[in-house]
């Protein structure tokens, strides 16, 4: 069964019914692929509002997949302070979004570090 759902209410783990693109057709997330942490904000970064999951649905990850769980906060402020990089590049390209959604996840793991020390 296909269930309509906010991307607000969307959680890791849950398989995607339809293909998820964005404003160029593009596809950013395939069906049938579970959704991870980084799934979750390309999908927030490009302004998805809704998908369509199965209901039901669940998959665990590949033994590669990280998954590292970032807050709201955490996110925002790495990301303010990677996005001056990234000034002069395009992020409606899908290389240059993952490149830098990546920067920002290694940038939260730096300051986590940095807290431990």
């Amino acid at each position: 069964m296909v269930k309509i759902l906010p991307v607000s209410k969307l959680q890791v783990g849950q398989v995607l019914a339809e293909d998820v693109k964005n404003v160029n057709s593009q596809i950013l997330v395939p069906k049938g692929v579970p959704i991870s942490i980084k799934h979750l904000h390309s999908i927030k970064t490009w302004g998805i509002e809704i998908v369509r999951i199965r209901e039901g649905a669940e998959s665990k990850f590949d033994a590669g997949e990280r998954i590292v769980p970032f807050t709201e906060y955490e996110w925002e402020k790495a990301r303010e302070s990677v996005a001056p990089r990234f000034v002069h590049t395009s992020m409606k390209h899908p290389v240059v979004l993952k490149v830098f959604n990546y920067c920002v996840e290694q940038k939260i793991q730096s300051i986590r570090q940095m807290r431990m020390i």
